[in-house]
């Protein structure tokens, strides 16, 4: 994977996407057509006809 994708970016086909749960697309059902990636610090939410990266979630880590 390209080490900082950005918004409107293109993903190579051999990156592995993920469906989204189930939970979360009843609740958005706009949902239902995309994939998503988990990065380290956000992620990567993907058309998977285009791979075009269309949203991007930061992910925040809990202070112990």
């Amino acid at each position: 994977m390209r080490r900082n994708p950005c918004l409107a970016d293109r993903l190579s086909s051999d990156e592995p996407t993920q469906d989204l749960p189930e939970s979360l697309v009843q609740e958005i059902p706009l949902l239902h057509a995309y994939k998503f990636i988990k990065l380290d610090d956000r992620i990567l939410l993907v058309d998977p006809a285009s791979r075009m990266v269309v949203a991007m979630i930061p992910r925040y880590r809990l202070l112990p």
